[in-house]
C-alpha cells in the first residue's frame, strides 16, 4: 500500500481502505473496467459472460450499520453482475453499540481480529466492510497480510460522525462526474481543475471526506464546502487539503461551481434539537431547479438517503416540477445510484483480478460451450450459439454429432 509500490503504479491494489490509495493510473484503471462492465452487459448474452468473471471467488458483506445503497449495490455488484458467492454478516445497534448480533463477537464475546481475519480470512476472498470505528477495517487488513491471507478488504464505510471514510462511493461520485460532464479520465485529467464542486450542508460527512481526497488532492479540483458552522470539514481534512496545495473555500451561503453534491443534516449524529437549529439558521440549504439554475450547477448529487423532513433535495411528490428529480440531465444522483453496481463490480475485479480483460469474456464463454462437433466437416456445435463457421480437424475431444446445417444441405 505504499506510495512506491509497483503494483500500485501500475494500476493494481489489494485493499481499498481509504481514497488515498487510489493513484491516477488506478482511477483510470478502475474508470476503464465500469466503462466495460456496461458496455459488455448491454450485448447480446453479456451478463452470462460476465458472470464468469469471479464465479470462483466468495465475498463477504459485514454491515455493523444498516445501509441500502452501498449494502446493495455491493451484493449485485459481487453476485448478479460478476457470479460471486455473497455471503451477508449485517449488525445492529444494541445497547447504545453497533453489534454483528447473530455472530461469535457478540454472542461468545469473540476477539474481532480473530473473527474477522482469522475466521473469515479462511472462508472468503474479499471481505467487504462497513464499520462504526474508525480503523477497524485496517487493522483487519493488516491482520490479513501480517498471517499471510491472499484476503481483499474493501472499506465499505466507516465512522459515525465525520471522522472516516467511504471511498467505494467516491468512485461512484467521480465516475459519475466524468460522465455527466462527458469527460474521458484519461485524455482530459489535466483539464479538471477547471471544474469545481459544492460540497452542500454537511461538510463532515465520511462521503465528503473521501470525495475531498479524490477530487481535491488527486484530481485537483476546486472544493466549495458549504455548510452551517457546526458541520464545516473537520480540521483535520483542511490542513491536509492545505498542505496539499488544493484549492478549497468555505462558505456560509450556497456557491456556483460546476456541480452540486447535497447532503441531508445528520440528525442521526447531531440529535433533533441540533438538527432544528440548524434548520432555523439560514444555513440549511434545499436545491431545486430554481436553485440549480441560479448558482450555473450542471449536476447535482446526492449519496441518499434524502431526507423528506430537511427537504435538502425535495422529491417531484413534495414540490412538483420544482424538484429535480424530473430533470432528465441535472438529476446526477439517480445516475450515481444505477452506476453503484457497475463501479462495485470494478473495484472487485481490480482488487481480486487485476489482469482480467472484460471484453474476452464473451469469447471465452463462447469457446466454453462447445459441446460437439460435426462428424463430416468438423464444424462446432455451441450450446450458445448453435452451430459456427469455425472448423478444426478435432476439437476438445468433443464428441461427434450427426451431420451440421451446411453438410445436410448438401446432402440434398
Amino acid at each position: 500500500m505504499g506510495e512506491t509500490s509497483p503494483d500500485r503504479v501500475l494500476g493494481r491494489i489489494k485493499h481499498l481502505l481509504s481514497s488515498r490509495d487510489i493513484t491516477l493510473n488506478l482511477l483510470i484503471n478502475i474508470m476503464h473496467k465500469t466503462l466495460a462492465i456496461k458496455k459488455l452487459l448491454k450485448e447480446p448474452r453479456g451478463t452470462d459472460a460476465l458472470r464468469r468473471a469471479l464465479s470462483d471467488k466468495a465475498v463477504c458483506n459485514i454491515f455493523y450499520q444498516v445501509s441500502s445503497r452501498t449494502h446493495v449495490s455491493s451484493s449485485v455488484a459481487a453476485a448478479k453482475l460478476l457470479g460471486a458467492y455473497v455471503f451477508e454478516i449485517v449488525g445492529s445497534k444494541i445497547d447504545g453499540e453497533y453489534q454483528l448480533a447473530y455472530s461469535s463477537l457478540y454472542e461468545k464475546g469473540a476477539s474481532l481480529l480473530d473473527e474477522l481475519a482469522l475466521t473469515y480470512g479462511s472462508y472468503f476472498d474479499l471481505l467487504n466492510i462497513r464499520a462504526p470505528r474508525v480503523g477497524m477495517v485496517e487493522e483487519v487488513a493488516r491482520k490479513l497480510d501480517d498471517i499471510g491471507y491472499n484476503v481483499s478488504v474493501i472499506n465499505a464505510g466507516t465512522g459515525e460522525k465525520g471522522e472516516g471514510e467511504h471511498p467505494t462511493q467516491a468512485v461512484d461520485d467521480v465516475y459519475t462526474f466524468f460522465g455527466g460532464f462527458e469527460i474521458d479520465i484519461a485524455r482530459d485529467w489535466q483539464k479538471l481543475p477547471d471544474y469545481s464542486i459544492a460540497f452542500i450542508n454537511d461538510g463532515r460527512a465520511r462521503v465528503v471526506r473521501s470525495n475531498a481526497l479524490l477530487m481535491g488532492k488527486l484530481l485537483r479540483m476546486e472544493l466549495k464546502f458549504i455548510s452551517h458552522p457546526d458541520l464545516e470539514p473537520p480540521r483535520d481534512l483542511l490542513d491536509e487539503l492545505e498542505r496539499d496545495g488544493v484549492k478549497f473555500s468555505i462558505h456560509h451561503e450556497l456557491q456556483p461551481a460546476s456541480a452540486a453534491y447535497v447532503l441531508r443534516v445528520p440528525e442521526d449524529w447531531i440529535g433533533k434539537e441540533k438538527t432544528e437549529e440548524i434548520r432555523k439558521s439560514g444555513m440549511h440549504f434545499s436545491l431545486t431547479r430554481f436553485v440549480a439554475d441560479k448558482f450555473g450547477y450542471q449536476g447535482v448529487m446526492h449519496p441518499f438517503p434524502r431526507s423528506e423532513k430537511g427537504n435538502e433535495l425535495p422529491s417531484y411528490e413534495a414540490v412538483g416540477d420544482e424538484s429535480l428529480d424530473t430533470d432528465l440531465y441535472r438529476a446526477w444522483y439517480k445516475k450515481q445510484i444505477l452506476n453503484g453496481p457497475p463501479v462495485r463490480a470494478a473495484v472487485m475485479l481490480t482488487l481480486l483480478d487485476p489482469t482480467l480483460d472484460i471484453l474476452t469474456l464473451k469469447q471465452q464463454t463462447l469457446d466454453a460451450s462447445f459441446t460437439g462437433q460435426c462428424g463430416h466437416c468438423g464444424r462446432l456445435y455451441s450450446s450458445v450459439a448453435g452451430w459456427g463457421a469455425l472448423k478444426v480437424e478435432r476439437y476438445r475431444r468433443l464428441p461427434l454429432l450427426p451431420l451440421c446445417r451446411w453438410c445436410l444441405e448438401e446432402k440434398k
